[in-house]
């Protein structure tokens, strides 16, 4: 950059100052508008995560009783099975 391009504020003309302030604060305002969002949406997605972590155990919990009562509902009917032939 050249520093013979750059003028200090109070070598400007006072509209060019004040139009850059303005652009400057609209600027700002944006980009902490964007940071909040930001900040709120990653807060989301970890409030989401313990929240999938709770239900991917309870999700493994209630898998695992589902397996347990398959096997016992197979294991009693073949045990009928078997009575029902030798009788």
């Amino acid at each position: 950059m050249n520093d013979e391009n750059l003028i200090t504020f109070n070598q400007m003309q006072p509209e060019r100052h004040k139009e850059l302030s303005r652009l400057g604060g609209i600027a700002s305002g944006q980009t902490r508008a964007r940071r909040a969002y930001m900040k709120t949406a990653a807060r989301e997605m970890q409030l989401r995560m313990v929240y999938f972590k709770d239900a991917d155990a309870d999700l493994k919990a209630e898998w695992a009783e589902f397996q347990r009562w398959r096997r016992s509902e197979k294991k009693r009917r073949v045990n009928a099975g078997k009575r029902g032939r030798k009788a």
